[in-house]
């Protein structure tokens, strides 16, 4: 098995992903908090998921990191008002299209693709005050942005 459980579903869908008849079970393989907690040996408790947990966290550091390496130079807040127009700005605009992409179509490092990752694990735009939230979140931690 891959490193963590979200990469080893992620992996699988994809390949499913790849022939387009299978598309939909694809996007339920990635999504099912069952398969996450039987790959995982981790039970969410009542009314909660695991795998939704793990998928924000990963998330959050992948916004971390688009922040630290796109919006260098400026503070916390700031960053997360940018990172946020461009998050909702992508979803509208941009996420449409790439969502039916099977891997990222996007170069390595640019904000599009650390945009794409977010998006393929939590669809879901974030207001700044929950960016600024999850960027001091590791600087609560201890760890640099």
């Amino acid at each position: 098995m891959s490193a963590d459980p979200l990469t080893t579903i992620n992996r699988a869908a994809d390949a499913l992903a790849a022939q387009n008849e299978f598309r939909t079970i694809a996007e339920f393989i990635r999504s099912s908090p069952e398969l996450f907690a039987y790959i995982s040996e981790v039970e969410a408790r009542p009314g909660a998921s695991a795998r939704l947990g793990a998928a924000v966290q990963r998330r959050d550091q992948i916004l971390r990191e688009a922040a630290k390496a796109h919006f260098t130079g400026m503070g916390v807040p700031e960053q997360a008002r940018r990172l946020s127009r461009e998050l909702h700005s992508y979803a509208t605009r941009t996420w449409p299209r790439d969502r039916l992409q099977n891997t990222n179509p996007h170069a390595t490092g640019t904000l599009k693709a650390m945009l794409y990752d977010a998006f393929r694990l939590r669809d879901w735009p974030l207001s700044a005050r929950q960016i600024e939230r999850a960027i001091r979140s590791e600087r609560l931690s201890g760890e640099v942005v």
